[in-house]
């Protein structure tokens, strides 16, 4: 793995940037790029909260809080860590790791039936990810051997830079302050960044699961983290993209909240 993360892995992410900053821009405006990927939103958004609206619905007469999800979504991750460094059975971790991850999905959903999108429900959200993102990393990494986590690793890595520099970007015509609250409220965000950590739970659920029943991976776990490898380099090209645009000058704020 590490000739992979040395040679291989920054070749093709170092041309996937390539292909984001200098061949997209030529054959799309920001407006065409903006509309494409907002239509994809609507689409992946309207689809997820339509299938799980029966579910959703009964929340938001409860009067039950997104951040509340949230919250216990958050707590199930620390779970989770506790559990993968006690090594619990393979079968509670996968328990566990499955209801932390539909967290990611009900509380978003639940804040826009109810209408409480917020920047503070938004950061918590990202927290969260980042919370489960790395204690499932960090659990199955020393389990799994395969190069695609190097790939898994330097892309998402990456990718979060570039999203840092969007930021760093749109505070030249908004002013920091703004261009971190629009950020944290949804503003800009790509479908494929949630596909993506979808996938990345799937794998590493699908890699728990096959280590619990089967004591050795058998291929669910693999093909769902190489799917996800070919979503983060989707997301590389595109975020680039939307860097190169917005240097020059074209606003890229996609009204979406997401």
């Amino acid at each position: 793995m590490n000739t992979i993360f040395h040679t291989g892995t920054i070749a093709v992410y170092l041309c996937l940037l390539f292909v984001g900053a200098a061949i997209v821009p030529i054959f799309f405006s920001a407006r065409m790029l903006s509309s494409v990927l907002i239509g994809f939103n609507r689409l992946e958004t309207l689809q997820r909260d339509g299938f799980f609206m029966p579910l959703t619905l009964p929340l938001v007469r409860l009067g039950i809080h997104p951040n509340a999800i949230t919250l216990f979504g958050m707590a199930l991750v620390l779970l989770l860590a506790a559990g993968l460094y006690d090594k619990w059975p393979m079968s509670a971790l996968f328990s566990i790791g499955f209801f932390a991850a539909i967290s990611d999905m009900f509380d978003g959903m639940l804040a826009r039936a109810a209408h409480k999108v917020t920047a503070l429900g938004g950061a918590m959200d990202g927290a969260r990810d980042g919370m489960l993102f790395v204690v499932l990393l960090a659990g199955v990494f020393s389990l799994w051997d395969t190069a695609l986590l190097a790939y898994l690793l330097v892309g998402v890595l990456l990718i979060e830079c570039l999203k840092v520099c969007e930021i760093f970007v749109r505070a030249r015509r908004y002013g920091m302050r703004l261009a971190i609250v629009l950020r944290s409220r949804g503003q800009g965000k790509v479908s494929v960044d949630r596909v993506k950590f979808f996938l990345f739970c799937a794998a590493s659920l699908g890699f728990l699961f096959e280590m619990g029943i089967f004591g050795s991976p058998v291929g669910i776990g693999t093909f769902l983290l190489a799917a996800c490898v070919l979503t983060i380099a989707v997301s590389v090209v595109v975020h680039a993209a939307i860097i190169v645009l917005e240097l020059r000058g074209k606003s890229f704020m996609m009204n979406e909240h997401i």
